[in-house]
């Protein structure tokens, strides 16, 4: 048996300076200044520096080999990606451990040296473009004219901070960031946002902030920063250079025998039925021009239409038939819609934008209910969006990962269907108890004071004072009620009642007392055929059976996220600027959770000593080492706990060792293209309900609409409308059930986003 060795635990007297990562139950990795000890079962199985990287290598080899092992959790641990984890383990089975040992980081020289650079801002200076940059000085360089446009967003953020620099809006262009690939998040541009000084922005605060959601902007239009050159007639255009924009208003559509993925004009249509369009056009007012915007978001929405998840996406409808596809004799390059977006997300538009659709989906999700003789049912969830970039963020808990993650949370607002309404981004992660009560009075807001409104939200929400907060307010709710609560006997329950798929049995007595004079709340207790119990609590006239309905139906809330996150990129982080967290915002204190993590580890080596000094006889050899051992970690807890009372839980940042590099991402761009994607969510939603019953399977009819959206067709304009026959991939079956669709969908009225005419819109196979 080893000798038990003593880890070298986050130090006493400045504990500030240690962190242990785990990696499994028994391993982690424990960091001490620029060395880093990694035990296994309380056993030292080796240290590093971190300036020598052999060491670690080698260890992160090894512990790899165990199949159990996680392997991302390991990367974690070690500080490392998990493809780096991956090329050190081909590595050692390709080369052996030397290779391993060997193995340094990498990383290419800089291509362009300073004078290179001068020399090509010099040539910006005098208005030169980024294609002819690149052929006169990037090519004899070997710099990609990707590269050159970096540079010159480099060039022009630089320009606009000087203080000689015009007020005017910047034109701001995207940044390479530390992520790459088509699913990637693009760098946002969107100008960075000053730093408040005070603690993250609290739920009043953001909801003070949507007050003036349907103002006009009054921002003044940006110069152009060049013309938009004339193209020689080419079977391929080539795409727009960032920082050009089309020189026309919608061309009015032509006649053409085959144009690629003409079936996303479904979806522009409906999305442009339900307002985004005239919604972002009304706040656009002084700040682009219209035909300007409306080939951006055209852009943004056919790419989604085609599972691009993100605006990198652009570059797939760069095909022959794209100017006619567009209504553009120019192809806009992704570089070119970021951009444009991103200057109509200034100045709160993007948040501006949200609420003003979000507003629009209420009424209507009202309307319904309205005439069903119902409460409006609204359903109210956070959801994690992950971050695995360079900058450090907040963590918040992550349900699918069962742990904290760093990211943001987003609270979201769905109707009855599991339709995305709104949502409010919260960096802070604050609890769904902070913002049931003010959700619920701008819903009140949207639907006026005649509408029954019911909220239907999880345990996270279900406590007292929020309970009563919004039964003062006259909102109606159903939730469960957290445990623990009494098992009733089944003779306490009603007759069984047909419930989906199996057989429920009801009981409503005795009320839910609140306490503290809050008074009591209906109480429903549900006992299901297997046996289990559950208990609902709600304020609502409706029948019981109704509602559990509603609040089993909440699912579609968490199959709504899963879909969004796969179909529409809603977990994309998309702008990548930070700002830094409020100085004086509470944040849980980094040395606190360093030194409960410690004296858990310590905890961990006492079990471990106390357990194989059991089985031992009073004069076996080893007892000395252990006892020792066992000795040593109780009066490093008692040096701990002592500790313990002078590090509080929480701390302002300035006061922590994040002060400086905890940052939190600006969100007008996101929001814009949120505000995008729950568009054409709702429109997919709508367009699937009414394909659903002619399918001979109604729970795939978004696939079958993901096939007709991308689909090829023929295009005829006419005097009085425009005629589609679309060329889908799909079944017999499937092909009847599209003719019928696209014929009675023809009396939805539908046009083409700014058509100059505007002719009726008709779909055809």
């Amino acid at each position: 048996m080893p000798t038990p060795v003593q880890p070298c635990l986050p130090g006493l007297s400045q504990p500030a300076e240690h962190c242990a990562r785990w990696f499994s139950t028994q391993g982690c990795v424990v960091r001490e200044g620029k060395v880093c000890s990694v035990f296994v079962g309380g056993l030292l199985l080796g240290r590093y520096s971190t300036e020598e990287l052999g060491p670690r290598n080698v260890l992160l080899c090894l512990l790899s080999q165990d199949r159990a092992m996680h392997k991302g959790r390991l990367a974690e641990a070690f500080e490392v990606s998990v493809e780096t984890l991956r090329l050190l383990r081909q590595c050692w089975e390709r080369e052996g451990l030397e290779s391993v040992w060997r193995r340094r980081a990498g990383g290419s020289k800089e291509k362009l040296t300073t004078q290179d650079k001068e020399r090509i801002e010099a040539l910006f200076a005098a208005g030169v473009g980024v294609t002819e940059v690149q052929q006169r000085v990037g090519a004899s360089l070997g710099v990609s004219l990707r590269s050159v446009e970096r540079l010159r967003t480099a060039w022009r953020a630089r320009r606009e901070e000087t203080p000689e620099k015009a007020p005017a809006a910047p034109l701001l262009l995207p940044a390479q960031g530390d992520q790459g690939g088509e699913d990637a998040a693009p760098e946002a541009p969107v100008e960075e946002a000053a730093p408040t000084g005070k603690a993250a922005a609290p739920v009043q605060e953001v909801m003070d902030l949507l007050e003036d959601a349907a103002a006009p902007s009054t921002t003044q239009p940006p110069s152009e920063a060049l013309a938009a050159p004339e193209l020689a007639p080419a079977q391929t255009p080539a795409p727009l250079p960032a920082g050009e924009a089309p020189c026309d208003e919608a061309a009015p559509v032509s006649s053409a025998a085959q144009v690629q993925h003409v079936g996303t004009w479904l979806l522009l249509c409906v999305v442009h039925a339900l307002g985004l369009y005239g919604e972002a056009w009304r706040l656009a007012q002084g700040v682009l021009p219209t035909r300007v915007l409306r080939v951006a978001l055209d852009a943004f929405v056919m790419a989604v239409a085609l599972g691009q998840r993100c605006v990198e996406g652009v570059r797939r409808l760069g095909t022959p038939s794209a100017p006619l596809l567009l209504r553009t004799p120019q192809v806009p390059s992704a570089s070119w819609v970021r951009w444009r977006l991103g200057q109509f997300a200034q100045q709160q538009r993007g948040a501006s934008w949200l609420m003003a659709m979000a507003q629009r989906y209420i009424r209507r999700a009202g309307a319904n209910a309205a005439e069903q003789q119902e409460p409006a049912v609204f359903y109210i969830d956070n959801h994690l969006r992950p971050y695995r970039g360079k900058h450090t963020v907040r963590k918040g808990w992550r349900m699918q990962d069962k742990r904290a993650v760093p990211g943001c949370s987003d609270y979201y607002v769905h109707d009855e269907e599991g339709r995305p309404l709104w949502r409010i981004n919260v960096p802070e992660h604050s609890p769904l108890t902070d913002w049931l009560l003010p959700l619920a009075r701008r819903l009140r807001e949207a639907l006026g004071p005649d509408q029954r409104l019911l909220l239907c939200f999880d345990r996270a929400g279900a406590h007292a004072e929020q309970m009563a907060a919004l039964r003062t307010e006259g909102v109606e709710f159903v939730t469960y009620e957290r445990k623990p609560y009494p098992a009733l006997p089944a003779s306490a329950f009603g007759p069984p009642l047909r419930f989906r798929e199996e057989t429920v049995r009801l009981c409503e007595a005795p009320r839910k007392n609140l306490r503290k004079g809050r008074g009591r709340v209906r109480r429903i207790s549900v006992l299901f055929s297997d046996g289990k119990q559950i208990n609902l609590l709600a304020v609502s006239t409706q029948p019981p059976l109704w509602l559990l309905q509603v609040m089993v139906g909440r699912w579609c809330q968490e199959n709504s996220f899963k879909y969004a996150g796969e179909r529409w990129g809603q977990d994309q982080l998309d702008g990548r600027r930070v700002e830094p967290y409020p100085d004086k915002a509470l944040i849980p204190n980094p040395a606190r959770r360093r030194l409960d993590a410690a004296l858990r580890l310590l905890r961990a080596r006492e079990g471990q000593a106390l357990r194989m000094l059991a089985p031992l006889a009073p004069s076996d050899p080893r007892r000395a080492d252990l006892e020792r051992d066992l000795q040593e970690a109780r009066a490093m807890q008692e040096q701990l706990l002592a500790l313990r009372p002078s590090l509080p839980t929480h701390a302002p940042v300035d006061q922590t060792e994040l002060n400086g590099e905890l940052v939190r991402h600006t969100e007008e761009y996101k929001l814009a293209l949120d505000t995008i994607r729950i568009a054409c969510a709702n429109a997919e939603s709508e367009l699937a309900a009414f394909l659903a019953p002619r399918l001979p399977r109604a729970a795939e009819a978004k696939k079958a609409l993901s096939n007709l959206l991308a689909a090829p067709g023929q295009v005829q304009a006419a005097s009085e409308h425009i005629t589609v026959t679309l060329q889908p991939a799909a079944t017999p079956a499937e092909q009847r059930a599209f003719a019928s669709f696209l014929t009675d969908l023809d009396a939805w009225n539908l046009t083409l986003p700014a058509d100059p005419r505007p002719l009726r819109f008709r779909i055809q196979t």
